[in-house]
């Protein structure tokens, strides 16, 4: 953990007076830094709620999926790397690409937040960072990890 996160953190347990938590991961959206400072300011403002996932990254990294956690909360990051607020995961689930529902599109905050757009979104995006990776995946096929989360702290 870098002494910025490290700091963050600190200055959140200090102000929360939470006992028993501990962070789980400080991660950024997004593969580029102007994303990852779209979304983080989408969140921190409460209109992100909700984020997805290839399942095939999680497969190929060996990483465990998230699971909801009271107790391992995560930090979400900017585009430089800078924390800008602790989230707690409180829904996991796995859907086809296809299955993603419009409450799930709404809740992930972007564009004109509708299930349309963000299929267009995330095909373009997973098209782009798969192809980067040399990976061949049929998209409108692949199993999607769909994060519902709260927002618990913020530096205001």
């Amino acid at each position: 953990m870098n002494k910025t996160i490290e700091v963050f953190w600190e200055s959140f347990l200090k102000e929360t007076k939470l006992e028993n938590v501990h962070l789980h991961d400080a991660w950024a959206f997004g593969d580029t830094a102007l994303l990852a400072d779209e979304l983080a300011l989408l969140t921190v403002k409460g209109i992100k709620t909700a984020t997805a996932s290839a399942y095939i990254e999680y497969v190929l990294a060996n990483e465990p999926l998230p699971h909801p956690s009271e107790q391992a909360l995560e930090i979400i990051l900017d585009g430089h790397e800078n924390p800008v607020a602790v989230i707690q995961v409180t829904k996991v689930y796995v859907v086809p690409f296809a299955d993603v529902t419009a409450e799930h599109a709404y809740k992930e905050g972007e564009a004109d937040r509708s299930l349309k757009s963000w299929r267009k979104i995330h095909r373009q995006y997973w098209q782009r960072t798969f192809k980067d990776r040399g990976l061949v995946i049929e998209i409108d096929e692949m199993d999607v990890v769909c994060e519902e989360f709260e927002v618990i702290w913020y530096p205001q």
